[in-house]
């Protein structure tokens, strides 16, 4: 699988280091809501290419520039699924078991919270 490479003003930076891309993406002032676009994007990149590891280093970014808890509880569901894709089922539960702190809201991320949660 070839890496993929994202810019940064001429300099590149594999998309799998995510410590360097946020390094480099945070080098030029945004707003909350831009970084939590942004390392969506990445995140979303990384679960497309099948990277789950670099897709829960993401998400976990992601988690500190939530401005919402409907974003935060999507933040941890994602997590929580990895972890169990990768079989660590007692890390999946300390995940979700954490979004049961949030003020819960009526959709489909908290349903999948509560339900992973069960099954965990």
């Amino acid at each position: 699988m070839e890496k993929e490479k994202i810019s940064f003003g001429g300099e590149f930076v594999f998309l799998e280091d995510s410590d360097k891309v946020f390094a480099k993406l945070m080098e030029h002032p945004r707003d909350k809501r831009e970084i939590f676009k942004a390392l969506y994007g990445f995140f979303m990149e990384c679960c497309r290419k099948g990277d789950d590891v670099s897709a829960y280093a993401y998400a976990k970014k992601m988690l500190f520039y939530a401005d919402n808890a409907g974003q935060k509880a999507y933040c941890l569901l994602c997590m929580g699924q990895l972890k169990e894709r990768a079989g660590e089922y007692e890390e999946a539960l300390k995940t979700y078991l954490s979004a049961m702190d949030l003020p819960q809201e009526q959709n489909d991320d908290w349903y999948f919270l509560n339900n992973n949660l069960g099954i965990a």
